[in-house]
């Protein structure tokens, strides 16, 4: 039997779409970036609503493969100018 960690075992949250009037956000996800632990947010735009759900629907299956790209924090002027990356 091979042994599996509870994190392994664990469902990953989908997260659900939602419409922000401010700030002209439109429609977009907000989940927590896997890499790094940061609450995010995926904006679609100020679409219509079907078609926020066709770009949904895509962004949860390319997410669920792991296809999005991994982000990284912004780095500070005073790592940028040594030319390390800040952690």
């Amino acid at each position: 039997m091979i042994a599996v960690s509870k994190r392994d075992r664990r469902r990953k949250r989908v997260p659900k779409l939602a419409y922000a009037d401010n700030r002209a956000i439109g429609w977009h996800v907000s989940f927590r970036d896997a890499a790094m632990r940061l609450p995010r947010k995926h904006r679609f735009g100020d679409v219509a609503e079907e078609s926020a759900r066709v770009l949904y629907h895509q962004w949860v299956a390319e997410d669920m493969e792991g296809k999005t790209a991994p982000r990284f924090p912004a780095q500070s002027k005073r790592s940028s100018a040594n030319g390390v990356r800040a952690s």
